[in-house]
């Protein structure tokens, strides 16, 4: 499974740039997207660089990221036996 997330750029070294993802930091390739500099927003997919983002929707994909992985309300009912049911 590719993952996809924003990342900021913290270093470039020839055709790598360092990123950095939710406090970690990470090694990619820029062949893609060559002219990024260091502090742009890009999209990281699996150890390569897609394309550069404005800083806005770094943080709305951000947030959308914390929204899907947050656990919802349970939908779990209770698993009591109903009232007057045998257990055979």
């Amino acid at each position: 499974m590719c993952l996809v997330s924003p990342a900021r750029v913290t270093a470039l070294d020839g055709s790598t740039a360092t990123l950095e993802v939710d406090g970690r930091r990470r090694m990619a390739s820029i062949l893609l997207e060559p002219d990024v500099l260091v502090g742009d927003w890009v999209i990281d997919a699996g150890g390569a660089v897609l394309r550069r983002i404005e800083a806005s929707v770094a943080t709305e994909m951000q947030i959308a990221v914390a929204l899907a992985s947050s656990p919802g309300p349970s939908n779990r009912t209770s698993m009591k036996p109903a009232r007057g049911a045998r257990d055979d």
